[in-house]
């Protein structure tokens, strides 16, 4: 229970800062508006609004599920992951009264994106899918990376490759933790030139 409270109390923190910085941006975004309109520089403030705020418009709450912490956790990889120029898409379908531990649900989201992510930088075409769903009272996480050799063939523990072993290779263990403390299921295959990751987490509805 402590837990699960401090990861809420961690990701609310991260959301108000979150909500500070946006409206900070947005107070400069107003006044530098003002000042071209101002100014007439009607040329130099629709460059501006059509590069700066049609971009960032198009990229707030890219997904919306209906639950805030998921929403904030892929939104936030999202943009990651298209910092370091990796391709993601996301394909989910949840209900909005969906109850599921919100701990667990980050503690495995998180991890998965993050191991797709770091796995995904090395590729020459790198391509990241998630898959969320429920079906038959469980809700299915997928994740996919494309992969330019058989992981599972020629790693089948999914050991970590880095050079400090010791500090590293702790995402497969926390996810496979989390979902056995969920009665879940948890499988991973490698097919089609992806890495699947799909984990299975009992759920019910309010």
């Amino acid at each position: 229970q402590t837990k699960a409270q401090l990861s809420h109390y961690r990701y609310a923190i991260l959301l108000q800062d979150e909500i500070r910085k946006e409206r900070h941006e947005l107070r400069n975004n107003y006044f530098y508006i003002q000042t071209l309109l101002a100014e007439k520089k009607y040329d130099a403030l629709d460059a501006y609004m059509q590069d700066v705020i049609g971009s960032k418009l198009s990229s707030i709450g890219e997904v919306q599920t209906g639950n805030t912490l998921m929403d904030y956790i892929l939104n936030e990889k999202i943009r990651e992951a298209r910092k370091k120029k990796l391709k993601l898409c996301t394909e989910i379908l949840i209900p909005a009264n969906l109850k599921l531990s919100e701990d667990s649900l980050c503690t495995i989201l998180l991890n998965l994106l993050d191991n797709a992510i770091e796995a995904s930088l090395g590729e020459d075409n790198p391509d990241i899918r998630v898959f969320i769903r429920c079906t038959q009272g469980y809700l299915t996480i997928r994740v996919k990376n494309r992969i330019s050799f058989d992981v599972l063939a020629e790693n089948p523990a999914l050991a970590s490759t880095k050079e400090n072993k010791s500090q590293h290779g702790f995402g497969i263990k926390i996810i496979q933790n989390t979902v056995r403390e969920q009665n879940g299921i948890l499988n991973f295959d490698s097919e089609g030139g992806y890495f699947s990751a799909t984990v299975m987490l009992p759920c019910k509805f309010s």
